[in-house]
């Protein structure tokens, strides 16, 4: 069951380009990630290993979070 406030794939596709976009950040790693052409528009890519300094760093703003294996 997904989480209350997570997005659906439909809802993602339609905030994308939007002022209520959410941040994305893609955190599969370098093998995982070019194993799969697929790509979410304007995603930010962030190996796992990032993850904690990144989300210090992060701004004011929702964010959806990509990380399953091809």
């Amino acid at each position: 069951m997904p989480a209350p406030d997570a997005y659906s794939q439909d809802q993602l596709l339609k905030l994308i380009g939007t002022p209520r976009a959410p941040l994305i950040v893609d955190v599969r790693d370098a093998d995982d990630a070019g194993a799969d052409a697929r790509r979410l528009p304007a995603a930010v890519m962030l190996g796992d290993g990032d993850v904690v300094a990144f989300a210090r760093a992060l701004p004011a703003q929702p964010v959806a979070v990509e990380c399953r294996k091809a």
